[in-house]
C-alpha cells in the first residue's frame, strides 16, 4: 500500500492511500482522487518497507469523473524504494551436441537462478 502525503490545489493537507498504475526506479504512475499540480512536491509513504520518498509531480490525466493518473518522478533513481532490482541482461545460452556437459546448461538450473 502506498500512501501520498501533499496538498491539494486549495493548499490543504491531505493523504491518501494510491493506486499504482506503473513504478519504477525513477518514480510511478498513481491513481489520486485529489487534485494535484505539475512541479508539485509529494511524499510517498511504502507500507510494505516501512519507506518514504519524496517526489514530484511531472503530468496530470484525467482518468474519470473521480481520479486522476499522477506521473511522479523521484529526485534521483530509488529502487529500493519499490523493492525493485535492475533488469540484468538476458544471457542467450545455446546448447549443440559438441559442447562439453561441464558448459551445458539444465532448464532445472535456469529456473532455479532467477
Amino acid at each position: 500500500m502506498i500512501r501520498v502525503y501533499g496538498n491539494n490545489l486549495k493548499g490543504n493537507a491531505f493523504y491518501e492511500v494510491a493506486r499504482t498504475v506503473d513504478v519504477s526506479v525513477h518514480g510511478a504512475l498513481l491513481v489520486l482522487n485529489v487534485p494535484v499540480a505539475i512541479g508539485q512536491k509529494l511524499l510517498l509513504f511504502n507500507e510494505a518497507i516501512r519507506r518514504q520518498q519524496v517526489c514530484q509531480v511531472v503530468d496530470v490525466r484525467v482518468r474519470n469523473a473521480d481520479s486522476l493518473v499522477v506521473a511522479v518522478s523521484f529526485p534521483t533513481p530509488h529502487a529500493e524504494f519499490w523493492q525493485a532490482v535492475p533488469a540484468r541482461p538476458k544471457a542467450s545460452v545455446v546448447a549443440t551436441s559438441h559442447a562439453p556437459s561441464s558448459l551445458a546448461v539444465r532448464p532445472a538450473e535456469l529456473v532455479s537462478k532467477r
